[in-house]
């Protein structure tokens, strides 16, 4: 994988996955920031899935 794009992909992650921690500590204080749970839910959800894609494409691309 070249440098940029791997560095681009980790960039990625690592904002991800500041969603995924917002979203679990909320949850679990049960403190919402627009006081809906399904929002949480959402960011979190939305989280895993860019951590998912960051983790493929940095572990898959030549």
């Amino acid at each position: 994988m070249k440098k940029v794009k791997h560095v681009f992909w980790e960039t990625i992650l690592i904002l991800s996955s500041v969603l995924v921690f917002r979203s679990m500590w909320l949850l679990m204080d049960e403190v919402s920031l627009f006081y809906k749970v399904s929002v949480l839910a959402t960011t979190l959800i939305i989280g895993l899935v860019v951590c998912g894609i960051a983790y493929y494409r940095m572990a898959h691309t030549n």
